[in-house]
């Protein structure tokens, strides 16, 4: 959310909506922003602990450890993580929350 907030110029929008599945059982959540994009050769990496992008390095308050936190939080809360941006068109960030079930005996 910060980051779409960060890289939205003023007047630009944030979106964030529920998106469909073939799964019932599983949800996923969309943050999506009309923003700067993030460069294709950077996307491989954004979520590398440190690893600052061309966009980030562009900007004083980057440190390349917000993405890497979130995957590690994501991970551990068995959430994946996509992210598909085009520059100067926007990023989407797509969060897969799969139902685990749990047997009890």
């Amino acid at each position: 959310m910060s980051n779409a907030v960060k890289y939205t110029q003023k007047g630009g929008t944030v979106k964030i909506y529920e998106k469909e599945t073939l799964l019932k059982s599983d949800t996923v959540l969309v943050i999506e922003d009309n923003g700067i994009g993030i460069q294709s050769e950077d996307l491989p990496r954004i979520m590398e602990r440190g690893y600052t992008g061309y966009n980030g390095r562009g900007a004083s308050k980057s440190s390349g450890i917000g993405l890497y936190l979130c995957k590690k939080a994501a991970d551990q809360l068995g959430i994946d993580i996509e992210v598909e941006s085009e520059p100067y068109h926007g990023t989407k960030v797509l969060l897969t929350i799969r139902q685990h079930h749990t047997r009890h005996e």
